[in-house]
């Protein structure tokens, strides 16, 4: 397992992709805190000094919203994926990549193995991201916002199977007690863990 970061600085998010690609990792997961904004709610109306009804609102914290989600990327933001496999053409080559040295994108033959290592990838990830779900549910009886697709960056530059997954909202005082607690920490870990072991059993069966 690599790590993309020990201590509380921000990585780049190009930099993360990077980190995995470099190391032709079998998968890329990064784990996030949700948060929701602040809700306005009208209050009443005011007149102007035209008689006119302006409404008025008053901010309110957000603090109900709970749960998990996963994401994959978004389909229509697939081919950015070729950014990360051109930086690591020995994956889709193998060993025909060692005796030619090159990837050639205008070759047919190759741009059809471009596409379906690319399909594999966003299959695979699917199946990973719902067994991390499946996880959090079973196993810690979150509250399940499903499995979701979003054009993030940080999954649309990784030449392998990648999921983003949000383990909770630290905007919600008890969400946000759960994630910061060893207990919590520990439940979220081995709920991620064991849908790693159920997806390697899959793929491997």
């Amino acid at each position: 397992m690599i790590q993309t970061r020990r201590t509380d600085v921000d990585v780049d998010w190009y930099r993360r992709a990077q980190i995995a690609n470099d190391a032709k990792a079998d998968l890329f997961i990064s784990i996030h805190c949700n948060s929701m904004p602040d809700d306005k709610v009208l209050t009443g109306y005011v007149k102007d000094k035209k008689g006119k009804k302006v409404p008025q609102y008053k901010t309110v914290k957000n603090r109900t919203t709970k749960g998990t989600e996963t994401f994959v990327g978004a389909y229509r933001r697939i081919n950015e994926m070729d950014a990360g496999l051109k930086e690591n053409e020995e994956i889709i080559k193998e060993k025909d990549y060692k005796k030619k040295g090159t990837y050639d994108r205008t070759d047919p033959e190759e741009l059809i193995m471009l596409s379906l290592y690319k399909s594999l990838y966003r299959t695979k990830s699917l199946a990973l991201a719902k067994l991390v779900q499946n996880n959090y549910t079973t196993l810690n009886k979150r509250v399940n916002r499903g499995v979701k697709e979003q054009g993030l960056l940080i999954l649309q530059r990784a030449a392998m199977p990648s999921i983003l997954t949000e383990i909770g909202f630290i905007s919600n005082p008890e969400e946000e007690e759960y994630i910061n607690s060893p207990d919590g920490q520990e439940e979220m870990i081995t709920a991620i863990f064991k849908a790693i072991k159920q997806y390697k059993k899959e793929i491997e069966n």
